[in-house]
């Protein structure tokens, strides 16, 4: 499985990217949830604070925003 990373500015200015390759075979949530902890990781490293990520999986979006964060697929 790969992971891709994008970083841009506010004004959408490419800031820099990162990919990374998993062995495996993942569900596309299960792969999403890897790439968020990867992405929350590496802007951590960055000293970036104030992001937006975007993500695809649905069940992912819904557990972050959820205020217990369990994923039910």
């Amino acid at each position: 499985m790969g992971i891709k990373m994008i970083i841009h500015d506010e004004d959408d200015i490419f800031m820099g990217c990162r990919s990374l390759v998993v062995p495996g075979i993942y569900r596309v949530d299960e792969g999403e949830a890897m790439g968020l902890l990867e992405a929350l990781s590496w802007l951590r490293q960055l000293g970036l604070q104030r992001v937006r990520i975007e993500m695809v999986a649905k069940t992912v979006v819904d557990a972050v925003r959820s205020t217990n964060g369990v994923i039910s697929v």
